[in-house]
């Protein structure tokens, strides 16, 4: 006896048996494992420890987003000014407005891009 492969309704390759049916694949469910339980009450404290520094620092951020937008900018070009110094003691100086609006623009765009990660990650925390 040979066996013969046919292609099945579905797209699926059936094969005939040695009584000469047709036979399909099985879809096989296996169920999702279940999900560790937190052991000893140190585990617990210790995810409890991970969500709350996560929302200190979305507090920071948002405090931060908050002090920034507080800037006001006068129809003077110089209005402003932005220092930045690094450690060694380098500094950039400009009071060039559209450039300090514009970088106060950039880092609240990044404050927001920040504080809406943070939102998703503790969104997604489980204890």
């Amino acid at each position: 006896m040979s066996t013969t492969t046919k292609a099945a309704t579905n797209g699926s390759k059936a094969s005939a048996g040695k009584n000469g049916k047709t036979t399909k694949p099985s879809n096989v469910v296996v169920p999702p494992a279940p999900k560790p339980k937190m052991r000893t009450l140190e585990d617990r404290l210790q995810c409890v420890n991970e969500l709350k520094a996560l929302t200190d620092k979305r507090n920071i951020f948002v405090k931060r987003r908050s002090e920034i937008r507080e800037f006001n900018f006068g129809s003077d070009e110089h209005s402003a000014d932005l220092i930045v110094q690094d450690q060694v003691g380098r500094k950039f100086q400009t009071r060039n407005g559209y450039l300090i609006k514009s970088l106060v623009n950039h880092l609240e765009t990044m404050i927001n891009e920040k504080i809406t990660q943070i939102d998703q990650a503790i969104l997604e925390f489980e204890v």
